[in-house]
């Protein structure tokens, strides 16, 4: 990714079906087929999206153009599905089924995102998050998220806690039985209904 920006390109079409695995320490980006120039970006595909919901900003599901930070917002969807092991579709089709068609407007002025364990706290949660601000200004560049994994696989105080991290994460799963996730924070707002309902219901994702 960092290499497609380098380059000016936008991807505009990020997603974990389109990462092709080689080796465990290697993955390469695949389908270019919506590849364009930044400096073309901004006068095509505001009349529409072809994307994959879960993984599109909220800016261009506001009929903003796409810009690089369009896919670091990608990048952090497929954070989270590596930090939880689950593809993100499972999580946004209990989304929709409770919000329906307004989903797309929670996503855009609620900062409906990914549940994530909130009384967990790692440099990993902290630079995905990073990944899904609402205001694409906020968020990290390829470059900046390259030199902070190289930095982390230098400090053996971070890969410990990341290590760690996954041995909580693990725990904290497994008290819901394997098939479902608490939802600590699904808005910056706590007293959001959602929240309850997935609670209630025990949604099975």
């Amino acid at each position: 990714l960092q290499a497609i920006h380098f380059q000016n390109f936008i991807h505009r079409d990020l997603h974990s079906g389109n990462i092709l695995q080689e080796t465990e320490q290697s993955a390469r980006i695949a389908d270019l087929g919506l590849l364009v120039s930044t400096s073309k970006c901004s006068k095509v595909g505001t009349n529409g999206v072809c994307a994959i919901l879960p993984y599109i900003s909220p800016e261009v599901l506001n009929k903003q153009p796409y810009t690089t930070a369009s896919d670091i917002y990608s990048f952090g969807i497929i954070m989270w599905e590596i930090l939880f092991g689950l593809p993100i579709t499972k999580i946004y089709n209990v989304f929709r089924k409770y919000f329906g068609p307004e989903l797309e407007m929670q996503i855009v002025l609620n900062e409906l995102r990914p549940p994530i364990f909130e009384n967990l706290e790692s440099c990993y949660v902290s630079l995905m998050k990073k990944c899904w601000e609402s205001d694409p200004k906020k968020r990290l560049s390829a470059a900046k998220i390259c030199e902070t994994f190289a930095e982390w696989q230098n400090y053996n105080e971070i890969l410990s806690e990341l290590t760690e991290y996954d041995k909580k994460m693990l725990l904290q799963m497994s008290n819901t039985n394997n098939a479902l996730v608490t939802i600590d924070r699904l808005y910056r707002h706590s007293d959001c209904g959602c929240v309850k309902l997935l609670y209630d219901k025990k949604f099975v994702i």
